[in-house]
């Protein structure tokens, strides 16, 4: 298997007291290119409308996807391993966003978590 250059990266997540400044001021940010390399994330929910940060309790970093022009997604955190991913995943779900779920990129593209742990 290839060698992860992101193994042993520390997870890029917390979960604040409030919501980041920024997210307040210029809104989640959207479609932005996710880091090389294999990563996790935490799928936050798809929406018919844009959501704002507040919503999403202290979660930082936030991002967002455009499915269509009436679908967008969001997750939140960059982790390097399935268990950095695992951990947030339950940890958000305790602050009561119950239908967050783990997904897994390789340079971009999204693949199936089962393929990303086999990649670790």
């Amino acid at each position: 298997k290839p060698a992860n250059p992101n193994r042993g990266k520390s997870a890029d997540f917390n979960i604040g007291a409030a919501t980041n400044p920024s997210y307040i001021a210029n809104g989640i940010p959207m479609d932005e290119p996710l880091p090389s390399g294999l990563i996790y994330r935490i799928q936050l929910g798809v929406y018919s409308n844009p959501v704002k940060a507040e919503n999403f309790k202290g979660l930082n970093p936030l991002a967002g996807h455009t499915i269509s022009s009436n679908k967008f997604s969001y997750a939140t955190g960059i982790f390097y391993s399935y268990d950095q991913a695992l951990k947030a995943k339950d940890d958000i779900q305790k602050i009561g966003i119950k239908d967050a779920f783990i997904v897994a990129y390789q340079d971009g593209e999204h693949i199936s978590v089962a393929k990303a742990i086999r990649m670790e």
